[in-house]
């Protein structure tokens, strides 16, 4: 008899032992999402990625020049109503820069990046915009662009924008590195939503203090760091994105071109054309005070082509995986 009541007395205690615990990892659960929800910001520039448009500009590369094939530039989608039409640069007779929406013009250029000690080509275009009512001069040009990082059988696997006005990097990855990262690490860090991003830290800001069981510490880091706002189907062969570009210039979202289009019909075909980088040095531009004030340091280091300087790392800013 003694036995017969022990035993319920026994499960009681274990059952209240197993709600103890459940009702502890639901409070460290509830205090975990509270401390690591995602960025306002952060949810804007994800949503981006959905955003579709029933019509769009459309700026395609207008042939090759050099070794480097015009199927690896960008193909450019602007939201109609731009703000600013992509030109060339040119500077008048007192050496002042301008730009002729009448040539639409991309630049490119080489450089060369070390992650985790291993060598990455990269590629970099940029397009500068005139304005669409003509302002009083300035001596600043509005810039925008994204510089492509190569594996080494030549496919891009991360796409940087150049320019914009947040305080994190916006990077876009290929599918194939975000697998292996997921692979590795597993799933995305709480308040994240892809598996190369850092942990999140309480103020919103991206931190590389992540404990071993991957769980982000109050830590804070002093960098801004970079969001992944997007992952791209992998082509098959070396192609440049679709950029689509928001009225104000901004870059909303890339694309591949093996995905669906987001653009339901293009109200004007602008082919464009590829120049060197170099072409703006020789027009004596090289003070870079020339460019927007409002822009991402990488704009400047496509400029100078220092990767030396380019900090922080990728290597920091994203789990990048072992194998890739």
């Amino acid at each position: 008899m003694g036995l017969m009541c022990e035993l319920p007395t026994r499960r009681i205690a274990a059952l209240l032992a197993c709600c103890s615990l459940l009702l502890t990892s639901c409070a460290t659960g509830r205090r975990m999402r509270t401390t690591v929800e995602t960025p306002a910001t952060h949810r804007q520039i994800y949503a981006l990625a959905d955003l579709h448009w029933p019509d769009a500009l459309y700026y395609k590369p207008a042939g090759s020049v050099s070794d480097l094939d015009a199927y690896a530039a960008p193909l450019i989608l602007q939201e109609v109503q731009p703000a600013g039409r992509i030109g060339r640069v040119r500077v008048d007779e007192n050496g002042r820069p301008a730009v002729d929406a009448g040539t639409p013009t991309v630049y490119y250029g080489r450089s060369r990046c070390t992650l985790d000690g291993r060598e990455y080509e990269q590629l970099i275009f940029l397009w500068f915009y005139a304005p669409s009512v003509e302002p009083e001069w300035s001596s600043s040009l509005p810039v925008q662009g994204i510089r492509i990082t190569l594996d080494s059988e030549g496919l891009p696997f991360l796409w940087e924008t150049m320019a914009n006005d947040q305080p994190t990097r916006i990077i876009f990855a290929s599918k194939r590195l975000e697998t292996l990262a997921r692979k590795q690490y597993g799933p995305p860090l709480p308040g994240r939503l892809h598996s190369l991003e850092t942990a999140v830290a309480s103020d919103g800001v991206a931190s590389d203090a992540v404990a071993s069981d991957g769980v982000a510490s109050d830590a804070v880091a002093s960098e801004p760091g970079a969001i992944v706002a997007r992952v791209l189907e992998d082509g098959p062969l070396p192609m440049g994105p679709i950029v689509h570009l928001l009225r104000d210039g901004s870059i909303g979202t890339l694309t591949c071109r093996c995905m669906p289009s987001q653009v339901d019909n293009f109200v004007e075909t602008l082919p464009y054309e590829l120049a060197s980088l170099q072409e703006l040095a020789d027009l004596g531009l090289r003070d870079l005070d020339w460019i927007t004030d409002q822009q991402s340091a990488a704009v400047y280091l496509a400029f100078t082509l220092d990767v030396a300087q380019d900090l922080p790392l990728l290597s920091q800013l994203l789990r990048l995986p072992d194998d890739f």
